[in-house]
């Protein structure tokens, strides 16, 4: 009986598992964890590139980040930043990215329409320099614009009008730049954490009707068995049992299957040693 419903039991599971955490559910989740942890490393980059171009002119290089000089914690910063651009088509070019147009807009674009209101007149500085407000194009201009202004700084006679010059050299356009690029990656992140909590909504929708699907279906499959199987086994020992009713308990008990068929079916407890005599009645060896 047991080694009857034990292999269905393991099936049901089985198909349970499979159709709550499917192998696509689980690559869409990390997909997404990944391009927001993605978008958040670009964040922290450009702020930190951002404070870094401004103060390096400001303390002439003195400033220490990270136990290193300014110049060389740039460098190495900058490093990151011209593999992010690449990484940006890599890590979000795809079918789903065709589905989500104002992701689509904001990296690749013009995310004007989109972003905040506060950051109208950041996005008009850009449009004035015939720049527009998606994440791939601003990357390499920032870019640009922070090799620009630490090659002044490093060509520079580091005098006081050098340093101040270099302090201006595009500051509001690299400004200006910071502003919607931070802008307009907290919104594309804001839209990777909506689909991911809409895909662990469905995912949980599909995990209580697989548990319901899977309740039903344990039910199902006990209500055939007991139809088809038990009910008619128990009928039929029972049967027998009147059956054996009519023959002498001694012969009954003489017969070692017939003891282990009434130690199987009887809620009595019988000693398979147990003897019958007419005079005595039963014994135990």
């Amino acid at each position: 009986m047991k080694a009857t419903i034990f292999p269905l039991l393991l099936l049901v599971a089985a198909l349970l598992v499979r159709m709550v955490f499917t192998p696509y559910s689980m690559d869409y989740l990390n997909k997404k964890l990944n391009q927001m942890s993605f978008i958040n490393q670009v964040t922290v980059r450009c702020s930190f590139l951002t404070s870094a171009t401004i103060e390096l002119p400001i303390g002439n290089g003195t400033y220490r980040i990270w136990n290193l000089l300014i110049l060389p914690a740039m460098n190495f910063i900058m490093e990151y930043l011209s593999e992010d651009r690449g990484k940006l088509f890599t890590s979000f070019l795809g079918e789903d990215l065709l589905e989500n147009k104002e992701i689509s807009q904001l990296l690749f674009g013009d995310g004007r329409q989109l972003v905040d209101t506060s950051l109208q007149f950041y996005c008009d500085i850009l449009n004035a320099k015939a720049m527009n407000s998606s994440l791939a194009q601003m990357l390499g201009t920032f870019e640009t614009l922070l090799i620009e202004r630490k090659s002044d700084y490093e060509n520079s006679d580091k005098s006081v009008d050098a340093l101040r010059k270099n302090r201006l050299l595009n500051y509001e356009l690299l400004f200006a730049m910071k502003r919607v690029l931070s802008g307009s990656s907290l919104l594309v992140s804001a839209l990777l954490n909506k689909e991911f909590e809409n895909k662990l909504e469905e995912l949980n929708v599909r995990r209580i009707s697989g548990v319901c699907s899977g309740l039903g279906s344990l039910f199902v499959i006990f209500a055939v068995l007991w139809v088809l199987v038990l009910k008619p086994i128990r009928e039929n020992d029972n049967n027998f049992k009147k059956v054996l009713q009519i023959f002498p308990a001694g012969l009954v008990l003489s017969n070692l299957s017939l003891k282990l068929f009434l130690l199987k079916t009887s809620s009595l407890d019988i000693d398979l040693k147990a003897t019958f005599d007419l005079k005595k009645g039963f014994t135990c060896m």
